[in-house]
């Protein structure tokens, strides 16, 4: 019984003590914590390559030093540059800043402090490195940029809690759409569209079908039509070509709905200009069931064709869009 007594109280006092040591362990002498809840973060959280981070400390006080440590997957990205930021461009001396990066393990490491007289950041927002991306191919796979460990320090050398937020690369690129009607016609399936890296006054309509700095979509029944773009491209011009139509034009600012043209008829002979040998070759086939100059794609060539040009006589292309 009297070892019992001894050995519940031992247990008790174990206890305690743990219990004073956790106290004292999470006091806030050597310890600082921002209001509002501290982090480390990417910015932006989803990267387009090639394209550039910024490494940012949110809502905290006091910040003197800070550490940081990436990983990312390199045999799809790579680093270009990493830099300090605008937390280190108030340093009057040198100051003592390691960024390095390492293309063949996957890493950027960090470390930076103020120097006297620079003072300490409190605020909502700073920006503590800036770091250089770009894709290892065309064709990117998304994938993570991972922070493995990070420090903040106040300017006695304690740490400040925080949280850290990891970013991403290689989104999945945002898709031009549309929808491209055809006159005279309800199929509207087949208008060939292409986003190009030329600008509109250098491109040629009819001969950009098959350049490597072009890629394609095709309208369906209803003309509507989804240009998947390559990662890491500028695109500039958009353009939309059907046999017998003229060719439709705009400058290309912007993924997303790119609203509705209307192609117009009669460029039987495709040299751009509704003209007289459009319509005497038209009017040659009325009767018959040449394809080549049906232009409301209805079986037979006849008057609805003729007028659909003739009501064109002298449109050049490329038309806006």
């Amino acid at each position: 019984m009297q070892a019992q007594k001894y050995r519940s109280m031992f247990k008790a006092l174990g206890l305690a003590a743990v219990a004073i040591a956790l106290t004292v362990a999470f006091q806030p002498v050597g310890l600082s914590m921002a209001q509002g809840g501290t982090r480390i973060y990417l910015d932006p959280a989803s990267l387009t390559l090639p394209g550039v981070t910024e490494v940012k400390v949110e809502n905290v006080s006091n910040l003197a030093g800070v550490e940081f440590h990436l990983s990312f997957n390199p045999s799809v990205v790579e680093v270009v540059s990493a830099t300090a930021g605008s937390f280190f461009t108030g340093n009057t001396v040198p100051m003592p800043i390691v960024p390095v990066f390492d293309n063949t393990l996957g890493t950027v490491d960090f470390v930076g402090s103020v120097v006297t007289p620079t003072q300490p950041f409190t605020g909502t927002n700073t920006t503590v490195a800036v770091i250089t991306w770009k894709a290892k191919s065309a064709t990117c796979t998304p994938g993570t940029i991972t922070f493995t460990s990070s420090k903040l320090s106040d300017p006695n050398g304690f740490a400040i809690l925080h949280t850290r937020t990891d970013g991403s690369y290689c989104p999945v690129p945002p898709t031009p759409t549309g929808k491209v009607l055809l006159q005279g016609r309800t199929n509207h399936a087949g208008t060939m569209v292409y986003l190009t890296e030329d600008a509109c006054p250098t491109v040629q309509a009819l001969s950009v079908k098959g350049l490597p700095n072009v890629v394609t979509g095709v309208t369906d029944a209803q003309g509507n039509f989804t240009i998947t773009p390559l990662v890491g491209k500028t695109y500039q011009c958009l353009l939309a070509t059907h046999d017998m139509y003229l060719v439709a034009r705009k400058v290309y600012t912007a993924p997303g709905d790119q609203g509705t043209v209307t192609l117009l008829g009669g460029n039987v002979v495709p040299d751009k200009t509704v003209n007289i040998f459009d319509l005497a070759r038209i009017a040659n086939a009325i009767g018959g069931t040449d394809a080549t100059v049906d232009i409301n794609a209805d079986g037979k060539v006849d008057v609805y064709d003729l007028t659909i040009a003739a009501g064109n006589f002298g449109k050049e292309g490329p038309l806006p869009w």
